[in-house]
């Protein structure tokens, strides 16, 4: 019986170690995606923060500006 249930435990480990390798690729090429696609948000956000900071920079000069 002991013999029986270590082949069995065996026989089931081999191809849940190969959904979960499946599994961790697939993870981790989502993972590379995701991060692309966070650099790519975050790049975008410093352009528009410096875009809109050079705006408030020139709306303070032209207030303070007396002519």
């Amino acid at each position: 019986y002991e013999t029986f249930d270590c082949s069995s435990k065996s026989s089931m480990a081999a191809p849940e170690t190969d959904v979960s390798k499946t599994t961790i690729s697939l993870v981790a090429s989502e993972a590379n995606h995701m991060e692309s696609a966070v650099s790519a948000l975050k790049r975008r956000l410093n352009d528009d923060k410096r875009c809109s900071y050079e705006l408030l920079e020139s709306e303070l000069q032209a207030e303070h500006d007396p002519s």
